[in-house]
């Protein structure tokens, strides 16, 4: 409450002023979680969220936040009826206080059921927002104790299953991808540089030979002239496509 005016701004960077008024150099001063994460922008957000209702501050798009000025957020809330300078609302606190205040908040960040917090997990946004300052996502080990307290475990979890669905999927298409060219008995790929795309498809004047197959290709019979490269038959051709 004791920032000065700011519009439009990230929660990152809104981080950093708080850091600053707390009298911590950096906002990795703050502290970070087990899992690496750091504390104040997570802090953050819970007061943002939990100020947005007494229109102190206003949400104004996907993790970006503003801050009307002294006089608005006095007159809507109406906390004081009458105006303070600036100077008499910024009381700096001592750096021992705000150590103590950092340490409560880690223990109970890290603690606290999911229901109680002042952010909503549900929210898509605000999940998004988490799992964004989260690098670890979608590595989730159901025997490691961070993942086990990680209020993101249920997400994290889907997601790996998700993530190791996905490329199973892939493995098994390469595979059947294999599979169509051996059975179209092609035993070669394509060189470095050649494009299939610029293949022209051609009826055989007289007899051919396939250069991915070395089957013959007989008078009148569809084949396809890769540039560079050579004929191939169609068969061959519908295979490496």
């Amino acid at each position: 409450m004791s920032l000065p005016q700011f519009a439009n701004l990230k929660v990152a960077e809104i981080a950093i002023q708080v850091a600053q008024a707390l009298g911590q150099p950096t906002v990795e001063a703050c502290g970070a979680y087990k899992s690496g994460k750091l504390v104040l922008p997570a802090q953050v957000t819970n007061t943002l969220n939990g100020l947005a209702p007494t229109g102190s501050v206003v949400k104004v798009g996907h993790g970006r936040w503003s801050k009307p000025s002294a006089d608005a957020v006095v007159v809507k809330t109406e906390i004081e009826p009458t105006p303070a300078p600036v100077e008499m609302v910024v009381a700096p606190a001592p750096v021992e206080e705000v150590e103590i205040d950092l340490m409560e908040m880690i223990e109970v960040a890290e603690q606290v059921d999911q229901a109680d917090l002042l952010y909503d997990l549900t929210d898509a946004m605000t999940l998004d927002f988490f799992i964004a300052q989260t690098a670890c996502f979608t590595k989730f080990v159901s025997s490691d104790k961070g993942c086990k307290a990680c209020l993101l475990k249920a997400h994290c979890s889907t997601a790996k299953k998700s993530l190791k669905a996905e490329r199973a999927e892939a493995k098994k298409a390469e595979a059947e991808a294999v599979k169509v060219k051996e059975e179209a008995g092609v035993k070669v790929d394509l060189p470095d540089g050649i494009d299939l795309s610029t293949a022209r498809n051609l009826k055989a004047s007289g007899s051919a030979v396939c250069v991915a197959t070395g089957e013959p290709i007989t008078e009148g019979e569809s084949m396809w002239f890769v540039p560079r490269f050579g004929v191939l038959s169609n068969k061959a051709y519908q295979a490496l496509c």
